[in-house]
């Protein structure tokens, strides 16, 4: 995890094992519906960016890079 985004989420000292796992369970089912319901999206992004990367990078030449995003 980023430092950026550790002050979001309690010490694990702070809370006990019970809510540690209630709170697990609440982000893999929010990160699930958020999964399902813009699932086309996701995968339309992924495959541009993948394809751009693959367009940018010379097989011959891994040496070089592409330019800056």
């Amino acid at each position: 995890m980023t430092t950026r985004y550790k002050s979001l989420l309690p010490v694990p000292d702070d809370i006990s094992d019970e809510t540690a796992s209630v709170l697990t369970g609440v982000m893999l089912a929010l990160a699930s519906a958020c999964e399902a319901r813009y699932l086309d999206k996701i995968l339309r992004y992924q495959a541009v960016t993948l394809g751009a990367k693959s367009r940018d990078h010379d097989p011959n030449r891994p040496w070089e890079r592409g330019p800056p995003e």
